[in-house]
């Protein structure tokens, strides 16, 4: 019995004998004094960062804060950790970490870039239309900060550039909720979806076919003063655009259709979409009804606009300074 037990711990002994060398090999290249050890620490991360590991770069620039919080090395470790987890798409985690910095250093020469890094992380996670857009707003706030607050940074342009690229795409997710209000004669659903595209989006390729599709509205709603208040926008301000062919047609069509509607009862195509006057009045922004619904427009596939998933349009920025830090 006794020798049974002599081997048993032999052979433990044996099998604890590497990771007890190993914890000794990693921990003896920290020793020396707090700052140097510290300065150790964060060569041996920007190492790993550079050599594109970035898994254990993060781990390394995280263990750095945590054993030296403190140490002048620390703020730049908290930039390059979550650097790491951005290139390493753990963006949740990149987003709480250049949070805290910009919280904690709101006036850091590298600030701009960590409030740049929180939209480009928002931005990456930007999924196809059909989906919910808080990533979307959210890189939108992230970037027009960086317009208010830092105009002349290096990142100003292409956060300007970011901006216009999403709100292109949050209009998008806008006409494709509203083409299905249309589609469903849900009119008031949809007249407030593109109204919404035209007042907040007005910059985007999107406010043209918003305008189109607004005369759709109202022109199914009998509402004819705003159809022609429509068209008149469309017409001075995209009259190049695809879409002005297809309102010109339907303005057209609208006005021939205009003696015919005269003898016919004003609230026939209220009563017919089960809206009343009180309703229109209540719901949509405007006066009252107008002329008869005309033929339908036709719709090409390739016109209705397809989801597409938000790609990065520029490099990413640099680095913030891997040196010494100030």
């Amino acid at each position: 019995m006794i020798l049974l037990y002599c081997v048993v711990f032999v052979h433990l002994h044996k099998c604890l004998v590497f990771p007890i060398f190993f914890l000794c090999s990693c921990t003896s290249k920290y020793t020396g004094s707090k700052e140097k050890s510290a300065e150790k620490f964060y060569e041996i991360a920007a190492k790993d960062m550079h050599s594109k590991n970035f898994k254990a770069a993060a781990k390394g620039f995280d263990k750095l804060q945590e054993r030296y919080p403190y140490s002048k090395w620390s703020v730049q470790a908290m930039l390059m950790g979550a650097y790491c987890k951005y290139q390493n798409h753990k963006y949740e985690d990149a987003i709480d970490e250049f949070t805290v910095f910009v919280k904690m250093h709101p006036y850091h020469e590298e600030t701009p870039y960590a409030y740049y890094m929180i939209g480009l992380c928002h931005y990456e996670r930007i999924s196809i239309v059909d989906r919910d857009q808080e990533d979307a707003m959210n890189a939108i706030r992230a970037f027009q900060t960086i317009l208010n607050r830092f105009p002349s940074s290096d990142y100003a342009k292409d956060a300007k550039f970011k901006i216009d690229f999403v709100q292109n795409h949050v209009a998008a997710q806008e006409m494709q909720i509203g083409r299905f209000y249309l589609k469903e004669k849900s009119y008031i659903a949809a007249i407030n979806r593109f109204k919404n595209v035209i007042d907040r989006y007005q910059t985007t390729e999107q406010r043209a076919e918003a305008l189109l599709r607004l005369m759709e509205c109202y022109a199914a709603l009998n509402m004819k003063d705003e159809l022609s208040a429509v068209f008149a926008v469309l017409q001075l301000n995209h009259k190049d655009s695809k879409w002005y062919k297809w309102a010109d047609i339907l303005y057209t069509k609208v006005i021939k259709a205009e003696g015919a509607s005269k003898s016919a009862s004003p609230n026939a195509s209220a009563s017919a979409t089960g809206t009343s006057k009180k309703q229109i009045k209540a719901s949509v922004r405007g006066p009252g009804p107008g002329v008869t619904v005309p033929p339908k427009l036709p719709q090409k596939p390739a016109e209705m606009g397809q989801p597409t998933k938000i790609k990065s349009q520029s490099k990413l920025p640099k680095l913030p300074k891997t040196g010494s830090p100030r």
